[in-house]
């Protein structure tokens, strides 16, 4: 679900160019509950219709940068930490400006404290983390998305392609 729905590729790029909307403005959210209630809908998408930045401009006309590289969806620290240090070759190169970068990362659910118990077939209890392999096999979610304006797509994702093999 959280690949699927949270995750999902149009709408982590609209977030994207939203955000960095609000960096380009040099907006934030009001800390006071009276004047971060003034912040609405209405008036950033007001706002966002007479504005020039490409990124308004995506998200108005509905036309977000594509993806032109992503990774697995579960990488381990080695293989994130690798990726991570090719992204500032990557801004020199294209320019920091061109590429959108996302990292959708989430740690599977676990149950702590609060355990769910699941009778065995001998009448016996075992916490449903242990009776379940679904559950005992769950993984963190770690995956990176590079989204670029439509001209620079193949250039970037030509460039991943020769910086980045994942191990076999």
């Amino acid at each position: 679900m959280f690949t699927q729905v949270y995750f999902n590729v149009t709408g982590k790029a609209m977030e994207l160019h939203l955000n960095e909307w609000l960096k380009q403005q040099g907006v934030r959210w009001a800390a006071a509950p009276e004047a971060f209630l003034e912040q609405d809908d209405m008036s950033v998408w007001s706002a966002m219709r007479v504005s020039a930045s490409a990124h308004a401009r995506a998200l108005v006309e509905r036309r977000h940068f594509p993806v032109a590289f992503e990774t697995r969806e579960h990488l381990p620290r080695a293989e994130k930490e690798r990726f991570e240090s090719l992204l500032p070759g990557l801004r020199e190169r294209f320019g920091a400006g061109s590429l959108l970068v996302s990292n959708s990362a989430k740690d599977p659910h676990r149950m702590g404290r609060s355990r769910v118990l699941v009778r065995r077939f001998d009448g016996s209890l075992e916490p449903m983390e242990q009776a379940s392999q679904f559950i005992r096999h769950l993984s963190r979610i770690d995956r990176y998305r590079i989204y670029t304006p439509p001209g620079l797509r193949d250039g970037v994702a030509a460039a991943l392609r020769e910086l980045w093999t994942e191990p076999s």
